[in-house]
């Protein structure tokens, strides 16, 4: 075998490629018929290198590249609909996060009896992360990212890293100027600007100076084989299982960075572009061919106008103290006590009503009762009632020492309030990861390219969505969001609500339903009416979630998902007929 660290000039790549998502081709140019185009696409290139630089005997190394498109998602309804159904069933969803899973496998006639321990896997990969460091301050960030150019080491097995740091290293601005005249000339400048560097930098008092003369074509020749170009995002990213023959990786939009609240594709954008990954295969030597899977999931939210009650609060101080009097009024001992109460009222504002309290002590001593606190939607009062007591104790110095007992009772209300006329605004209530497959095997049948729903959740909470200015409570819910979203593709990989790819279309998703439920409106409460089916359901139970349906009703799945289809094609009729009215 030819010496694989011989100096020979390293190669740039020349990729080929195997297959891509075959919906996105266009047979003819001319036709005006083009293929969806916002809808993700996976395509995948290979590269094997020369027999010089194999570096194993009984191994084979490939290199893989993966470009996956991350667009929103436009789904597209076989319904007859008017203008204002489609816009409320059939928006673009924004992609708000990714999962992209690659396995390598031998081919189909291959696999029988082989173990585990022979099927190819992943010796490396690159991107492996990209993450968001950020200061203590609300506004100072720091993002690594990664670059476009890649290298392979001269042992064909490992990838110099893509990460680098973005440093902001502060700003300056200058000017000059200059003139002259019959009795001479003159010129001046100024410059202004700070002179900082702000990320993973640090320095000390110790300084060295080392210089090198290198020869970078000789270093180029012993350090790099075969060279490459990725495209990136400018995204959170991260990768796993590398070792496997199964690799999955996890891409995140920035948390709390200002977008644009509309763009041609009919909503924010969120994460969106071109990620390409490199993937080094090591297979055995008998194995020839490999079988390359890839499945891109993308996250999504769904908005929906929902009604909001402004909210406030107030702080009532409750202050309530009884001083002890002197009684001392004869020669003998003298003492007494008594007691006092106060009460204080308070009215909610005009526009607002009383939904609530918390109490907070701050002051305790003698308390007969209290803080009471009564309250309607209009009105609260806090009472309380303390004592004092005044007696007279040793004798000290021929006159007796005077005690005094004060009762205090302090405390903070704080009254919740909530507006009495509600405000529509739109909030993210559900999310959704829509997945599209890739299949690229020698004996694979002619696969159908679809778009399919394999996970849907319920938000604990709407989240707000689309923030235009910067605010610590903005900033706390988008950071909120990112968390949850993160969470839910994290819970998405093991959870029994997983849905196997195919089994559900957003034609027959949760998402399409609730949409679909808005479209009601105060007629959601009502007994639903569905052709040839006697429920005793409302609206808003049928068109519910498919899994409770099914429950309530004792249908399977698939019966469940059918009534409810027939259900969202009635109720989006009876609402176009309302319309009309």
């Amino acid at each position: 075998m030819t010496q694989v660290f011989a100096l020979s000039v390293p190669t740039d790549i020349p990729w080929r490629r195997v297959c891509a998502s075959g919906d996105m081709h266009d047979a003819d140019p001319c036709d005006l018929a083009v293929p969806p185009r916002w809808r993700s696409s996976i395509a995948l290139f290979r590269y094997d290198p020369e027999d010089s630089f194999q570096p194993y005997s009984d191994l084979h190394v490939t290199y893989l590249k993966l470009t996956v498109t991350l667009t929103p998602f436009a789904p597209e309804l076989d319904i007859q609909l008017g203008r204002r159904e489609v816009d409320a069933l059939a928006p673009a969803f924004p992609c708000y996060g990714a999962l992209l899973h690659v396995t390598v496998a031998p081919p189909e006639d291959q696999r029988a009896g082989l173990s585990h321990q022979a099927y190819p896997y992943f010796l490396d990969v690159e991107p492996k992360k990209r993450e968001l460091y950020e200061l203590v301050t609300d506004t100072g960030e720091v993002l690594s990212g990664s670059t476009s150019a890649l290298s392979v080491g001269k042992s064909q097995g490992a990838l110099q890293t893509t990460e680098l740091y973005n440093l902001n290293h502060g700003w300056n601005f200058g000017m000059s100027a200059s003139g002259s005249g019959p009795v001479g000339g003159g010129s001046g400048s100024g410059f202004v600007g700070v002179s900082e560097t702000r990320g993973s930098v640090s320095s000390s008092g110790y300084q060295s100076t080392d210089i090198r003369t290198a020869d970078q074509s000789t270093e180029r020749r012993e350090l790099h084989s075969h060279t490459t170009q990725l495209s990136q995002m400018y995204n959170l990213f991260q990768a796993f299982h590398v070792g496997t023959n199964r690799t999955l990786f996890l891409m995140e939009p920035r948390p709390h960075v200002r977008q644009s609240e509309a763009t041609f594709i009919q909503g924010p954008r969120a994460l969106e572009g071109m990620q390409e990954v490199f993937l080094v295969v090591v297979r055995p030597k008998a194995i020839k061919e490999l079988c390359v899977g890839a499945v891109l999931e993308t996250a999504h939210l769904l908005k929906q106008e929902i009604e909001v009650f402004e909210e406030d609060t107030a702080r009532v101080e409750f202050r309530l103290t009884a001083k002890a009097p002197n009684l001392d009024k004869t020669i003998k001992k003298d003492s007494g006590e008594g007691e006092a109460e106060d009460t204080v009222h308070y009215d909610a504002p005009p526009d607002f009503e009383i939904v609530g309290y918390d109490v907070t002590l701050i002051k305790t001593e003698r308390v007969i009762e209290g803080p009471i606190v009564d309250h309607d939607k209009k009105h609260l009062s806090v009472r309380g009632k303390v004592s004092w007591r005044f007696e007279e104790g040793k004798l000290k110095g021929g006159e007796y020492e005077d005690i005094y007992r004060d009762g205090h009772l302090h405390a903070d209300v704080r009254v919740h309030l909530r507006s009495t006329q509600a405000m529509v605004e739109e909030k993210a209530t559900r999310m959704f990861l829509a997945a599209r497959q890739l299949c690229c095997c020698t004996k694979t049948p002619n696969r159908e390219d679809i778009t399919a729903i394999t996970y849907e959740r319920a938000l604990p909470r709407p989240f707000t969505t689309g923030f235009t200015a910067a605010s610590p409570a903005h900033l706390r819910e988008s950071r909120a969001l990112a968390a949850e979203l993160r969470r839910e593709l994290e819970r998405s990989l093991s959870s029994p609500a997983r849905l196997a790819f195919g089994a559900r279309t957003y034609r027959s998703s949760d998402a399409l339903a609730a949409n679909a439920a808005t479209l009601l409106g105060e007629r959601l409460d009502r007994p639903a009416v569905v052709p040839g089916a006697q429920l005793g359901l409302s609206w808003r139970e049928l068109l519910g979630e498919v899994d409770e349906l099914g429950e309530r009703l004792g249908l399977t799945d698939e019966a469940a998902a059918r009534l409810r289809h027939d259900a969202i094609e009635h109720a989006l009729r009876l609402a176009r007929q309302e319309r009309r009215r």
